[in-house]
């Protein structure tokens, strides 16, 4: 961090993802059952990373078909 102005827009920009990006947790903060769903394949190719808050936080979406 390179001063006061630089933490607080680093802390803006945190609380945005947090409260409106970010993948939330399931109903009643419970994990979901392991045998409820398989994970889907998904080809290394077809995944895109998105740096946040200056790559101190990384997204990933599937790239679209």
């Amino acid at each position: 961090m390179l001063g006061r102005r630089h933490l607080l827009r680093l802390l803006r920009g945190y609380v945005c993802h947090y409260n409106q990006q970010r993948p939330h947790r399931g109903l009643a903060l419970a994990v979901p059952e392991a045998g409820e769903r398989k994970s889907p394949h998904v080809n290394p190719g077809e995944v895109r990373r998105r740096a946040v808050l200056g790559g101190l936080i990384h997204e990933y979406h599937e790239v679209a078909a």
